[in-house]
């Protein structure tokens, strides 16, 4: 397994931010690595601003909700992939939508992934699963994890 840096969970419901949480949790990913935002403008603020920044290293993955309170999740994933400090971490976008022009805006603006988000607690758990080994067991980042 991987060495874990810092995961990053943009959504703001409570519920499925615990889910998240509860499936990283399994997957042996420390709590301490889990960070949350809760709105776009928040997780803007936690990449880019200046408090943050200052030598800090990006997160390892971002888990982008797409129904966010203030900036949206495209326009939060449009500044992530068009700003060179973060344009390579992974962007896992997790939405209940299903449309096509959602998923097909997502990957034109550079999303890595997209996940429906399962209506089962099971099936979101095990999808969470998949996407994190694959993510941190199966392919190559093009940085060292922390």
């Amino acid at each position: 397994m991987s060495c874990i840096g810092t995961i990053l969970i943009v959504e703001d419901s409570d519920e499925d931010f615990e889910v998240c949480a509860m499936a990283l949790k399994r997957d042996t990913v420390p709590e301490n690595s889990i960070k949350r935002c809760e709105t776009g403008d928040d997780a803007i603020k936690y990449l880019f601003g200046t408090e943050h920044r200052q030598g800090a290293e990006p997160p390892d993955l971002i888990l982008l909700d797409l129904n966010l309170p203030g900036m949206n999740g495209l326009e939060v994933l449009a500044r992530i992939k068009s700003e060179e400090s973060t344009k390579q971490v992974p962007v896992v976008v997790l939405s209940t939508s299903s449309y096509s022009g959602t998923v097909e805006d997502c990957y034109r603006l550079g999303a890595n992934s997209y996940i429906k988000k399962p209506i089962s607690l099971s099936d979101y758990l095990t999808a969470l699963h998949q996407a994190y080994v694959y993510w941190f067991d199966l392919v190559s980042l093009p940085r060292p994890l922390k």
